[in-house]
């Protein structure tokens, strides 16, 4: 029989991801308290009340995300690891924007330098770099 094939899977979207539940305002500050922000003591308030310390310590998480994405993404050549490998172990465990940017520059020079590297391969990691120093904001 011949007819209309059946696909495997909806004409619509999925719905969102569910909005992180927020648990009241904060005593100190008055912002919402959302789920992962919320310290467990009384009256409720934020882990870091302060807006701008919050801003602060999202960049530096972001920061650290960013590093350790170009560290794992560089590390799959096998010469860029190499000349890496002092520069990562220099590296802070919890670094900020301007370590970021530092061993983004760092990366960049040894992708420049690298000698058997394909024009493709320094292609694609010139653009990674680039790509992570336009989201940390440089």
């Amino acid at each position: 029989m011949v007819g209309v094939p059946r696909k495997g899977w909806p004409d619509r979207r999925p719905p969102p991801p569910p909005r992180r539940a927020s648990s009241g305002a904060s005593a100190l500050c008055g912002d919402v308290l959302l789920e992962g922000e919320r310290d467990d003591g009384e009256p409720p308030r934020h882990l870091v009340c302060d807006p701008a310390g919050r801003r602060a310590l999202a960049q530096r998480m972001e920061a650290s995300r960013a590093v350790q994405r170009v560290i794992a993404a560089l590390a799959t050549v096998p010469p860029i690891r190499d000349r890496l490998a002092t520069a990562i172990a220099e590296m802070p465990d919890a670094c900020d924007v301007s370590h970021a940017l530092a061993f983004l520059a760092q990366a960049r020079n040894v992708v420049d330098c690298t000698p058997n590297l394909t024009p493709q391969q320094r292609r694609v990691a010139t653009s990674f770099l680039d790509a992570t120093e336009r989201k940390l904001g440089a």
